[in-house]
């Protein structure tokens, strides 16, 4: 049986040099593989496709289990962009294992990332 994992998020929008906090739980991690959560952004375009891992913490091995998260957000960003030939898009990710190099994904919830400020 292969892990299952779900994240929910307290907000969907965080602001530069902010947090974004949530909630992940999981089960059937038999393996007992690490749990992770990661934020991550990707670019999409007509060009290179490119995602970096900017904040990790990791959540244990248990089978299941359920546990509350918060990770930084770069103070410079990048923020989200919606364009024609380009779009930023940002991630919480749960990896089962956890691993700041390993793309795989157990679950995942979008986030919009705006300038510091913006939600004063």
């Amino acid at each position: 049986m292969r892990a299952q994992a779900s994240v929910v998020l307290d907000h969907h929008l965080a602001e530069c040099g902010g947090a974004v906090a949530g909630t992940v739980r999981w089960h059937g991690n038999g393996r007992r593989q690490r749990v992770g959560v990661v934020l991550r952004y990707r670019t999409e375009g007509r060009g290179d496709v490119d995602t970096d891992v900017v904040a990790a913490v990791e959540l244990g091995d248990a089978d299941a289990g359920e546990s509350r998260f918060r990770l930084d957000v770069p103070p410079l960003g990048p923020v989200t962009y919606n364009g024609r030939l380009l779009r930023l898009l940002w991630v919480v990710a749960v990896q089962i294992p956890a691993n700041r190099s390993f793309l795989g994904t157990a679950a995942a919830a979008d986030l919009t990332v705006v300038p510091n400020g913006w939600l004063r």
